[in-house]
């Protein structure tokens, strides 16, 4: 247990340096948002979004995006296409998205918005080998395709938006180590009462039994 608790620390203390370090944590939100914005229209695109990954809960959550809040929409990688492309590391364009699929129903549920294609590239970490998100370009506008062309400029962005999206990621590892050092803790302290309480009724048994002997 304390074994436990002393790794949560270092690696409470090592993100926190590496998240101090970042230069762009203050303006991280503004940034995002601005790409979304100037991406829906450089690419003909109706809508722009930059997930999350959070591979605690097994899922992509929305950080920024044309026509939505954060956390509008948060989803199991395998039931997403940022999610896949997080998982997978892998750039992709589909076409023709079914309506009726899961995925589809979901997102219009929560956005009330009807996706007919998209592409999505990976946002990888600068620091570490680790996919944290993921840039995501929704309906090319006049029944166009996503081209080759639209690929290459989103990766490029994503590699912008690299430092920015990594601040988030290290804060949503520091607020889930945070909670596991609180229940580290917890359990710890009670282990220790429950101990104890099992230690002073031993040693009362053992008293009692010794009065009786004496007696």
């Amino acid at each position: 247990m304390l074994g436990n608790l002393r790794n949560l620390i270092k690696r409470l203390r090592e993100r926190g340096d590496k998240l101090s370090s970042s230069e762009h944590i203050a303006n991280a939100d503004k940034l995002l948002d601005f790409y979304t914005r100037v991406m829906t229209k450089v690419t003909d695109a109706e809508r722009c979004s930059v997930f999350i990954n959070d591979p605690e809960h097994d899922v992509a959550w929305l950080k920024a995006g044309t026509g939505v809040h954060e956390h509008d929409i948060e989803a199991a990688k395998k039931d997403s296409i940022a999610g896949q492309v997080i998982t997978s590391g892998k750039p992709v364009i589909v076409s023709n998205i079914d309506p009726k699929s899961e995925a589809s129903k979901q997102a219009m549920e929560k956005t009330g918005f009807e996706t007919r294609n998209i592409l999505c590239v990976p946002i990888r970490s600068t620091h570490r080998n680790e996919i944290t998100g993921a840039f995501e370009l929704i309906n090319k506008i006049n029944e166009q395709t996503f081209s080759d062309q639209d690929m290459a400029l989103a990766t490029e962005i994503a590699e912008h938006l690299s430092n920015q999206v990594d601040s988030i990621f290290l804060s949503q590892e520091i607020l889930s180590l945070s909670d596991k050092l609180y229940t580290t803790i917890e359990k710890t302290i009670s282990n220790l009462i429950i101990a104890m309480g099992i230690l002073m009724f031993i040693t009362g048994i053992a008293i009692y039994i010794a009065f009786i002997m004496k007696s």
